[in-house]
């Protein structure tokens, strides 16, 4: 007979960030599995915050972590391992799992960080004019997060963070490819079906297209980057290094430079004014490659958001699946649609399981990318989440998120919508009102109004928060 094994997911609070440690227990076993341990920079408390919560992960393990998995190269998923380094030497971590993109031994995913790694050298081989220096180092600054480097390297990043966290298992790590499954060691009764990143070329992208074959090291991001570099050198280079004549939309003798043209009557009168406005201005182009900046960078970051590894982990007896996702976007999500496994069958045949099916039967479902509004499909991803018994739950700080966000072009601070509204209203109605939210808590009763008495009175036995404020528990009974 097996044993009874019950899943308590706990969601750490405080600031917005993934961290979700799951105990497997059986009648004979304790499991710990932590996915992810990270919160946004510009947290107030950051590192208290962080050390709070791994003193608690080393108190819960006894000190012993069967399984680290880290999904993918991000601050708000990674930075607890800068941040409680000393706290995390004390902790033994028996397997790290990663996604196919941080596989040393992988050409492509090489090839990812070293283009990026690379643009960064050239970068930091030029000075910045004053007068674009913020522009431009809060653009560099965020493309940068997605290479795991920032500009000044006396600070942690996100690649020192991942490489601790991958050397934790003194070698014991697995890449792990999408399409494939696997089971926890010493734990009867869990199958872990392994949904992304995708390795499909047209399917990586946050809007697939069908015209594009590139893999994703060599696609519209990269080329984007080529352009926004070769610019950034174009404009604050003083020396006479030839630039790439590709970089330049003109060739030599058909460009004057700026220090030349102000020397000139018509250029000065009709660019530069008479030195005491700047009315002319408005004809000069020189800083538009600017704007491109930050459209580089949200798209480099969902890139990354897109080399998440998503596991979908079945309790065998039940069925019930428990979605992490981590920050899944567009691409990552079509992609599932595309694998098919062969598992063991009640009748010991192969029998073909589909993502369709997984989605089908989950019972959690981790809301990927703090509930941004890309992050969670409708038609393809949470509507055929059909179970009744589905709770999700929201690592996510909306005051946090409304402080960042980015400069739109009219010049005001646009905020991030998380919890984006319409999605939140779907799954207050896929869940029947089950959602829990790491800066709001639990859901009131008349939040679950359509839940039965019995239904609200058991949720309420399985969904428990720390007194504390630190984190919140669910359990599910497998």
């Amino acid at each position: 007979m097996a044993d009874a094994l019950n899943i308590r997911i706990r969601m750490y609070r405080k600031g917005l960030g993934d961290r979700f440690l799951l105990t497997f227990t059986t009648d004979t076993r304790r499991y710990h599995m932590l996915i992810d341990c990270g919160i946004l920079k510009g947290t107030e408390d950051a590192s208290q915050i962080m050390q709070d919560i791994v003193r608690d992960i080393k108190k819960e393990t006894d000190g012993t972590l069967d399984l680290l998995v880290v999904t993918h190269e991000h601050w708000d998923h990674l930075s607890g391992f800068h941040q409680a380094r000393e706290i995390w030497d004390d902790i033994k971590v028996n397997e790290v799992w990663m996604a196919w993109t941080e596989d040393p031994q992988n050409d492509d995913a090489k090839d990812l960080h070293n283009n990026l790694h690379e643009a960064r050298a050239r970068l930091k081989q030029h000075s910045l004019l004053p007068e674009q220096q913020l522009a431009i180092e809060e653009a560099i600054a965020s493309l940068l997060l997605f290479a795991g480097e920032q500009p000044d390297d006396d600070l942690p990043t996100t690649r020192a963070a991942m490489l601790y966290a991958g050397g934790k298992s003194n070698g014991n790590v697995k890449f792990h490819r999408a399409g494939t499954h696997t089971s926890l060691n010493d734990i009867d009764g869990v199958r872990v079906y392994v949904l992304g990143p995708p390795a499909s070329r047209e399917l990586f992208k946050d809007q697939p297209s069908s015209s594009r074959s590139e893999i994703y090291t060599e696609t519209q991001s990269l080329s984007l980057a080529d352009t926004f570099f070769a610019a950034v050198v174009q404009r604050v280079d003083s020396s006479d290094d030839p630039i790439e004549p590709r970089a330049l939309p003109f060739g030599k003798h058909y460009r004057i430079e700026e220090r030349t043209a102000k020397q000139r009557r018509f250029f000065r009168e009709r660019y530069f004014g008479d030195g005491t406005d700047d009315l002319a201005a408005w004809r000069r182009i020189d800083d538009d490659w600017l704007g491109g900046g930050g459209a580089l960078a949200l798209s480099l970051a969902s890139d990354t958001n897109n080399t998440s590894l998503v596991l979908a982990i079945e309790l065998t007896a039940s069925g019930q699946v428990l979605l992490f996702p981590g920050d899944a976007q567009v691409g990552n999500w079509l992609s599932w649609r595309s694998y098919t496994w062969l598992v063991p069958g009640a009748d010991g045949q192969a029998r073909e399981v589909k993502a369709d099916e997984l989605l089908g039967r989950t019972v959690f479902y981790k809301v990927a990318h703090h509930g941004s509004e890309n992050a969670t499909l409708s038609n393809d991803g949470l509507e055929r989440m059909r179970d009744h018994r589905l709770v999700a739950m929201i690592p996510v700080d909306e005051e946090m998120a409304k402080r960042q966000g980015q400069i739109g072009e009219d010049g005001k601070h646009k905020g991030w919508a998380m919890p984006f509204g319409p999605l939140l209203t779907a799954l207050k109605s896929r869940t029947t009102g089950r959602v829990i939210r790491a800066d709001k808590g639990l859901p009131t009763r008349a939040e679950a109004a359509a839940l039965s008495d019995a239904e609200w009175e058991h949720f309420q036995q399985v969904a428990v928060a720390d007194p504390n404020g630190l984190y919140i528990d669910y359990t599910i009974t497998g």
